[in-house]
């Protein structure tokens, strides 16, 4: 009989069949009654609940409250019957570990920094710099003065480069190995003096990059002190005597926020940093100082130009005439013309003309005629041919031809059309292939394919075998009715599922099960079918009774005797034989017990079931 086998809550697990190691239910093998050779299994149960499935991926079906050691993070976790959770409070890996619960502290072993799980994401706690950033920040220390005394300061480092010293007050640091700082300590400074204030190391290369509240002069690089009644101020009119002199490409600025700008780059370069704004040339008429003319306009969101045009309606527009003396060329892709009438005096027309034709050139060239869509005439070269976006409409008199000869009319093909390549027809009412055929598709004198009506299928009627020549029928369907044709698929799971069925004496027999299963893996064996694949089997044994009759052996029954040799000496009779009489014949009677043992194919072997 099975076990039920039910968890620490008193709900059942699962029910063990006899004879069956179940491996999938739990992360240990639970042994079914009456399985041989269990005590590997056992065994084997108590090395893995002793290393708590030492692993570094997780146990595949654990149960809730079930401990594993992550060997990847040399940690042990516990299942909350959702994911493992850590069993302790600490981490020490190179990436943020997972399944953390509030409190849990890591140290990166990349970083080498300190973190704190606030219960959803991990916080900083120390050093404020990682091993990669190296000594950054500012740090707090302590200096001896030469009294002895200590001296609190702000180190400012970025990776392990001091750039400052800040302190509160001017001392003289203890020249005792390690308190001086060696950046200090200078020709101008040979006592390492640290003054009250932001004490530089480098003071040429290391500077402040922002505003300074005040400041008592300005300083040239040379040392020279430049006061303010000789600088120029942005905020006031300024007379410049002499000449302003520009000797870098950066140019001149004009407006509030720097609108245009004049200067070099790559040439002479006027900007107008404005956007939207147009750039306008005035002109002055010779007699009024008030007529102002925009002789050049650009519009630059409109990308237009004009010449004496304030508002361009195109890219380039002129108002007046135009002259160009030489010649036109227009490498745009298209030249528009508003004229009623285009008049070329030569009759022949060239497109696509360059200096190195060739078809790829020349591919796309034709005509285009504008409408609700494009209509064109182009030549493709991926086709090699003229090809038209639009029907043909010949009058009816007119033929389409090749080499001067009549390929197609309104009505006919010509006869000198003997090869087609067509895939699909519409309705063909007859199609004749060698001979015969009024009312259908005649295939071969002893064949035809029929279409019975509007929505059917096609049949075929043949008077012989069909021959695919060495080919295959495919995509045929599941079939639903006996005279449907099968496929692979099908036939392969019919004979993989249909149950294996027949008779077994298993008189004699002592593990039933197990002599059962040595046979079918001699008659079916399991690898060569699928899992889930069933036998059924009809047993029966015999076992005999009791005689019906029992045997009498007094009269009359005839005995004889033989003398033979006495071990003292002499002679004595014995024995020899019993004569029953043929009425005393006994009978027997045989039991027979009948019944049925079931076994499925289960990963790859035949088991009970």
């Amino acid at each position: 009989m099975s076990y039920n086998l039910n968890k620490t809550d008193g709900t059942l697990l699962t029910e063990l069949v006899d004879g069956i190691l179940d491996i999938n239910t739990t992360d240990i093998s639970l042994v079914g009654r009456n399985y041989a050779g269990y005590g590997e299994f056992i065994n084997e149960n108590f090395i893995r609940m002793l290393e708590n499935f030492a692993n570094p991926n997780s146990p595949v079906t654990p149960l809730k409250g079930q401990l594993w050691y992550d060997t990847s993070e040399n940690k042990l976790k516990v299942f909350d019957g959702t994911t493992f959770q850590s069993a302790a409070g600490s981490f020490i890996s190179e990436t943020f570990p997972t399944g953390s619960v509030a409190g849990d502290t890591w140290f990166s072993t990349d970083d080498k920094q300190f973190y704190l799980f606030d219960g959803t994401s991990w916080t900083l706690i120390g050093p404020a710099f990682s091993r990669l950033q190296g000594k950054s920040g500012v740090i707090t220390d302590t200096i001896f003065d030469t009294d002895l005394n200590s001296k609190t300061v702000l180190k400012l480092f970025t990776n392990e480069i001091l750039h400052a010293v800040i302190s509160g007050e001017t001392f003289t640091p203890n020249p005792i190995p390690n308190n001086l700082v060696a950046g200090l300590v200078t020709s101008n400074n040979t006592t390492g003096t640290i003054f009250k204030g932001i004490n530089l190391i480098d003071k040429v290369d290391f500077k402040y990059r922002g505003v300074a509240e005040s400041a008592e002069n300005l300083v040239s690089s040379t040392g020279t002190v430049v006061p303010e009644s000789k600088l120029m101020k942005n905020d006031a009119d300024q007379v410049l005597n002499g000449k302003l002199n520009i000797r870098n490409s950066g140019g001149v600025s004009v407006g509030v926020n720097d609108d245009t700008r004049l200067f070099m780059d790559n040439g002479f370069t006027i900007r107008n940093t404005r956007a939207g704004d147009s750039f306008n040339i005035l002109v002055r008429g010779a007699n009024d100082v008030l007529d102002q003319t925009n002789a050049f306009v650009i519009k630059p969101t409109l990308k237009r130009i004009g010449l004496f045009n304030s508002n361009p309606l195109y890219n380039l527009d002129v108002t007046g005439d135009a002259r160009i003396t030489g010649n036109l060329t227009v490498e745009g892709d298209s030249f528009v013309t508003e004229a009623e009438t285009l008049q070329i005096a030569d009759k022949n027309i060239e497109v696509a003309v360059v200096d190195n034709p060739t078809n790829l050139t020349a591919d796309q060239g034709g005509i285009t005629v504008k409408g609700t869509t494009d209509k064109t005439f182009e030549w493709l070269n991926v086709s090699s041919s003229w090809t038209s976006s639009e029907h043909l409409d010949l009058a009816n008199t007119k033929n389409y031809k090749i080499n001067n000869t009549d390929v197609l009319s309104s009505t006919t093909i010509g006869s000198g059309v003997i090869n087609s390549s067509i895939r699909n027809l519409g309705v063909l009412e007859t199609l004749n292939i060698g001979t015969g055929g009024t009312a259908s598709v005649n295939i071969s004198n002893a064949g035809v394919i029929t279409r019975p009506g509007a929505g059917t299928g096609l049949t075929f009627t043949v008077g012989g075998d069909i021959d695919v020549s060495s080919s295959k029928i495919t995509n045929l369907l599941t079939p639903t009715a006996d005279a449907e044709a099968a496929n692979k698929v099908y036939v392969d799971q019919t004979v993989q599922t249909n149950p294996i069925i027949f008779g077994m004496d298993i008189t004699g027999m002592v593990s039933v099960n197990d002599e059962l299963i040595t046979i079918l893996n001699g008659l079916y064996p399991a690898t060569t079918f699928a899992n889930g694949k069933v036998a059924r089997i009809a047993t029966f044994f015999y076992a005999s009774g009791q005689a019906t009759d029992a045997i009498d052996i007094a009269t009359p029954t005839t005995t004889t005797e033989v003398d033979v040799n006495a071990a003292a000496g002499g002679t004595v009779s014995v024995l020899q034989g019993i004569s029953l009489p043929n009425s005393l014949t006994p009978t027997f009677t045989l039991s027979v017990t009948r019944g049925q043992r079931n076994f499925i194919i289960t990963n790859g072997v035949w088991v009970a079931n």
